[in-house]
């Protein structure tokens, strides 16, 4: 038989079990252990706020449009009209895509400095595609000019006509100079050398400017009558010959006529008053001319 022996705690008056008691189902009471120096509580971590997502930008997509646009509308254009011209001056304004691309750029730097900005290397290497495309169009446009003797040739030819020009008007005291301006046109393998072989799509343009002051647009019409029956101009039926006189500095009219083809070569001075274009000076202050 076992027995359970308690004794008696003095400083607290409680029975406390023997060794052997705890088997028998006393319960000793457990105390916390203390905490060591220095610690605190700290709470239960609560849920985390989602955070926003950074938005992403494209730089360069806007330029690749507008690059696009363009290149469209001057392909249709050029398959109406046919004229190599316009797409010689598109190509000098090619640069203006990089203008483009680079504000694009710095815009969204400073528009967008919040968002992440993601360059678009497309749109980069398509506009560098278009201006390099575009130098070598310039560049063709300016072998095709001055290339395989065409300027030699329209200078030379230009000058036949002009000397032409000098023993057919020689003496006429109202003409203040007169240019020639010749244009050949098509392959540089049959360029001409004399005004005799020029061809039917050859341009050629000539000025003359008039001294003097006229009173109105049916006196200045009768001097250029009188000097276009002097110019004889041969076979050369495209051949264009524009009048000038007046000067708006000194407070003159400015008249202007151009004679385009023979037929109207063929008017009379009444008629050709009517094709002439009269610029006025303009107005002072006082409302004096």
């Amino acid at each position: 038989m076992i027995q359970n022996e308690t004794w008696m705690d003095i400083s607290s008056g409680i029975p406390q079990p023997s060794a052997g008691d705890t088997a028998a189902g006393w319960e000793t009471e457990k105390t916390p252990s203390p905490e060591p120096a220095g610690y605190t509580e700290h709470a239960a971590p609560g849920p985390q706020p989602l955070q926003k997502p950074q938005r992403v930008r494209r730089v360069g997509s806007f330029t690749m449009g507008v690059a696009l646009i363009a290149c469209g509308v001057l392909v249709l254009l050029f398959l109406l009209f046919h004229n190599m011209e316009m797409l010689f001056t598109a190509a000098k304004w090619s640069p203006v895509l990089l203008i483009l691309l680079g504000v694009e750029v710095l815009a969204s730097n400073f528009l967008f400095r919040k968002d992440k900005l993601k360059y678009d290397f497309l749109s980069g290497f398509f506009c560098l595609c278009v201006i390099g495309s575009s130098l070598l169009l310039s560049a063709g446009s300016v072998v095709y000019e001055y290339g395989e003797g065409r300027y030699e040739a329209e200078a030379s030819i230009s000058q036949q006509i002009s000397d032409q020009c000098y023993e057919q008007l020689q003496g006429t005291q109202e003409i203040s100079s007169l240019s020639v301006h010749v244009s050949l046109n098509g392959g540089s393998r049959d360029l001409p050398q004399t005004y005799q072989d020029l061809r039917a799509y050859d341009d050629v343009h000539i000025d003359v400017r008039l001294v003097g002051q006229d009173a109105d647009a049916q006196a200045f019409a009768q001097r250029c009558k009188a000097i276009s029956d002097r110019l004889d101009t041969g076979n050369l039926s495209l051949v264009s010959v524009s009048f000038y006189a007046g000067n708006l500095d000194n407070g003159q009219a400015e008249y202007d006529l151009t004679i385009h083809d023979r037929f109207q070569k063929e008017l009379s001075a009444e008629q050709l008053a009517e094709l002439v274009d009269v610029t006025q000076p303009e107005p002072d202050e006082e409302g004096t001319v």
